[in-house]
């Protein structure tokens, strides 16, 4: 027996619901409402890869206790265990900026322009993350999830990196002369630099 994600996409989908009707009541523009809720699809992906499944079944649960501690599953020290595999960085590294990167490119239309209010956003969302997969490691008393400054720092690089990209979109939205009814008066606000 286990949650799966499918709580999650549940969940989003009474979120989204609710998101359009706020946006409705609020007169917000459609392209508003249609960034926010790509937004949380997104948010939805990444909790989904991150947190679940959570496994109920006992017997598997005692098992991983008496196999695994709660303290393996933990790095605090940043860049360790780090390193070459295979003449590649990590590809755990390599996904967890991955994983960044939407949330960056993101922020921008979703109202948060500033970049140093893009990073601190990036940086708690990368926390959440990471203190959540502990809530999830300390209720199990083993280390399901493995709770990794790496993680955050990884996460937090690919949120600068997503931004970068939405600054670099921007500047070609700029030079490429487009007008506000080419793509909406929203989108067209979002992208003009």
């Amino acid at each position: 027996m286990y949650i799966g994600a499918e709580v999650i996409w549940l969940a989003t989908v009474v979120v989204a619901l609710a998101t359009i009707g706020r946006g409705w009541r609020r007169h917000a523009p459609i392209a508003r409402i249609g960034c926010e809720l790509v937004f949380l699809g997104y948010l939805a992906g990444v909790a989904s890869v991150t947190l679940f499944p959570i496994i109920l079944e006992p017997g598997f649960i005692q098992e991983m206790r008496q196999t695994n501690d709660l303290a393996d599953g933990i790095n605090l020290l940043p860049l360790a265990g780090l390193g070459v595999i295979d003449g590649t960085l990590g590809h755990q590294v390599f996904l967890n900026v991955l994983l960044g990167v939407p949330f960056g490119f993101s922020m921008p239309f979703l109202g948060v322009i500033a970049a140093r209010r893009v990073v601190a956003f990036g940086v708690v969302f990368a926390v959440s993350i990471e203190l959540v997969q502990l809530a999830i490691d300390v209720a199990y008393q083993f280390g399901y999830r493995t709770v990794d400054i790496n993680d955050v720092i990884s996460n937090v690089v690919g949120v600068t990196i997503g931004f970068g990209l939405f600054r670099f979109v921007r500047l070609a939205y700029g030079a490429l002369k487009f007008k506000s009814n080419d793509v909406g008066d929203y989108l067209h606000g979002v992208l003009s630099p």
